[in-house]
């Protein structure tokens, strides 16, 4: 895939123009950026942009997961740590029940 849009650029053809074949792989509002900066002779800038919004999207997504992440880590720990209490204290109070 990125031969082919090297070689289609390669050819004279837009940058925007050869991405906009693969939606699956480039989002439409990246394709637009680029193209609003192909056009304003501004590439440089806008796809500096187009990484700052990106990496702020990674980031939210990333704090959301780990925000998720610890209450459910710290309900496993819980259940494990009773599953472990319970496995050591059953015996003692089966024998101390025979007494």
């Amino acid at each position: 895939m990125i031969g082919e849009i090297e070689k289609r650029v390669s050819e004279g053809e837009k940058i925007s123009s050869a991405l906009v074949q693969y939606p699956k792989y480039f989002p439409a509002f990246m394709v637009q950026m680029i193209k609003v900066g192909e056009e304003t002779g501004k590439l440089d800038k806008t796809l500096l942009e187009v990484v700052n919004f990106y990496q702020k999207e990674v980031k939210a997504a990333i704090d959301l997961f780990l925000t998720l992440l610890e209450p459910m880590l710290i309900i496993f720990l819980g259940l494990v740590v009773g599953v472990l209490a319970i496995s050591v204290f059953a015996p003692l109070y089966g024998a101390l029940g025979n007494i």
